[in-house]
């Protein structure tokens, strides 16, 4: 199913269709069974989808569904439940609600933590995205602070040159 359903997905978003994409993703949700690998996808591709077309409160819904099917059918300290409670931030954080999106991303970085993944590329995601939320919030320094430990992790994983390259300046 996943190889024709991207096949599928990639033609409608070439044809910059987003009715029929919004349909095809509902109706590949509802077709499988629920919580299956392939519904994952579905409702994954589906919060996408409403996220960038700034549907913020469907994409919310949709995240919400997700993980509470990854904290059903594989629990809470796994990496795929803090990758899902980390896009569920984004999307609070999108939306306008840093302080929704801080605590899932304070959950997903502990989760990281008790599973001794501190070093992962995703945490350095989940570290730039409470920089992101604390920037949201007002506050500067924790943010910088946040932001900087994230550029270290990376340069420590091999991604160098990044140091100099990204700037904080406060437009205040």
């Amino acid at each position: 199913m996943k190889n024709k359903f991207y096949q599928k997905l990639n033609k409608l978003r070439a044809a910059n269709d987003p009715q029929a994409t919004e349909k095809f993703l509902l109706d590949a949700a509802r077709e499988n069974n629920e919580y299956s690998t392939e519904w994952l996808a579905a409702k994954g591709e589906l919060a996408t989808f409403y996220r960038a077309r700034g549907k913020f409160d469907l994409a919310v819904r949709a995240y919400e569904e997700i993980k509470y099917a990854i904290l059903k059918t594989a629990g809470s300290n796994t990496t795929d439940y803090a990758i899902a409670i980390n896009n569920l931030g984004e999307a609070y954080r999108i939306k306008g609600d840093p302080a929704t999106a801080l605590l899932w991303f304070r959950e997903a970085k502990k989760i990281f933590e008790k599973l001794n993944m501190s070093g992962d590329y995703y945490y350095a995601t989940i570290l730039n995205n409470i920089s992101l939320a604390l920037l949201d919030s007002g506050d500067l320094d924790g943010s910088e602070q946040r932001l900087q430990e994230a550029l270290n992790l990376l340069e420590l994983s091999g991604y160098h040159g990044l140091q100099g390259k990204v700037e904080f300046r406060s437009v205040a």
